[in-house]
């Protein structure tokens, strides 16, 4: 930032790395790490407005904070503004909403364009299995299960599909 204050791209690694400091931080700074990530946000978005990467990171900023209403609009802007590939982000914040048909078809175009992703793997999985297709859930779990040995499966795909099948039953 030092060397270039303008560059809206450092503006957004620095607010996706106070984010990720909110989730590992002890619990009265967590709120500090937010603020710091949302202000990188905004900076970014007054320095570059069509950058979507900037509405994205605003959008989990916000989700982080419970304002589905901002995020939602933000990662909608964001979603104008896509020139790349979609942000996980929006994955999971419309998990948290309970859009699942909106998400499945998101999920879908993403697979399509990096099938090796592991954190879209379980998007799909847990996105099936909350749709009620457990069979397709459970095959996509085998499918992953033979891209990786089974000792490198992380344990969130392994709680997912757990999870998934107790509620099944």
């Amino acid at each position: 930032i030092s060397l270039d204050p303008g560059f809206a791209l450092v503006w957004v690694q620095k607010g996706d790395n106070h984010l990720l400091s909110a989730f590992l931080s002890s619990p009265d700074r967590v709120s500090l790490e937010l603020d710091k990530a949302q202000n990188a946000a905004h900076k970014a978005i007054d320095l570059e407005s069509n950058l979507e990467r900037g509405y994205f990171l605003l959008g989990a900023v916000l989700g982080s904070r419970l304002d589905f209403i901002g995020a939602e609009l933000a990662y909608q802007k964001g979603m104008e503004l896509v020139t790349g590939s979609i942000n996980d982000g929006l994955i999971r914040h419309y998990t948290m909403l309970g859009y699942l048909r909106k998400n499945y078809e998101i999920i879908k175009e993403v697979r399509r364009k990096d099938p090796l992703k592991i954190d879209i793997q379980n998007s799909y999985i847990f996105n099936l299995g909350t749709l009620g297709d457990m069979e397709r859930a459970e095959k996509e779990y085998e499918n992953i299960k033979l891209m990786i040995d089974d000792q490198r499966i992380p344990i969130i795909t392994q709680r997912l599909i757990a999870i998934l099948r107790l509620g099944s039953n």
